[in-house]
């Protein structure tokens, strides 16, 4: 609780000792940043300060999808640690949405949708406790694109469709192409990952966890065009690992 200080009461002494306790309705000096401010006293100034902790239901979504109402069945969660006398939602956009007593979850009536890789829709709770004044919390939903990795023979031909065989073997929602996976290639099967050319990326980027060396890939294909379930199109890359049969490895994409 640091940032704030009490000063000398009007009539009373300088110190712990001395003078009367200020009432509940009386102001008192507080210093606030450094500047001294005469107010009453208030919660956050003798206790922990009042701070919703917000939570969705989801967090990513691919692009092109339609999140229809965030209600699943209450998508905008808040926590606090001391009661709440009053809170509402904004997602930037729409009309806030005031919660209902105990102000600890809505459902957004709106429609939330967009093509472009990495938009976020923040949701901003503001709510008070009794007496207090006004302290936010947020949390974001972001359009995402998938990308995939796993361990196959190469094919010899690099297209859309086989982007989409590499997405089936293991694919997440991502914004960029940072990660770590558990790969384990055996006979003729090499490494692979695909994700969208704007993640970027250069042979460096890869390097096996077991050594802290590079793992030795390189970039096969890419810009390929490859159209989601949403009809978004989206260029990928396709990365290789230059051998095949490396066994168990723990490769980290930076």
């Amino acid at each position: 609780m640091g940032g704030f200080g009490i000063g000398p009461h009007p009539g009373g002494g300088g110190g712990s000792g001395g003078g009367p306790t200020p009432g509940a309705d009386e102001t008192v000096p507080i210093s606030e940043g450094g500047v001294f401010v005469v107010r009453q006293l208030n919660q956050d100034d003798i206790l922990p300060a009042f701070a919703p902790v917000v939570t969705l239901s989801i967090y990513a979504v691919e692009i092109g999808d339609t999140i229809h109402h965030l209600a699943t069945p209450e998508a905008v969660s808040v926590a606090y640690n001391r009661p709440a006398a009053g809170a509402s939602v904004s997602d930037g956009s729409n009309p806030p949405v005031v919660l209902v007593a105990p102000y600890t979850g809505a459902n957004m009536p709106y429609d939330y949708t967009s093509n472009i890789l990495g938009f976020a829709v923040v949701f901003t709770v503001t709510a008070h406790e009794l007496g207090g004044v006004n302290k936010s919390g947020s949390a974001a939903l972001i359009f995402m694109e998938y990308e995939g990795w796993g361990v196959l023979a190469d094919p010899g031909v690099y297209n859309a469709a086989f982007v989409a065989t590499l997405l089936g073997l293991n694919e997440q929602l991502a914004v960029a192409r940072q990660r770590t996976e558990a790969l384990n290639g055996t006979g003729v099967e090499y490494e692979w990952f695909a994700w969208p050319s704007v993640f970027g990326g250069v042979a460096g980027n890869f390097v096996d966890v077991a050594t802290g060396f590079a793992a030795g890939y390189s970039k096969v294909a890419g810009p390929i065009a490859v159209t989601n379930a949403h009809g978004v199109v989206t260029n990928y890359d396709i990365w290789r690992s230059d051998n095949y049969g490396l066994g168990a490895r723990n490769i980290q994409v930076t």
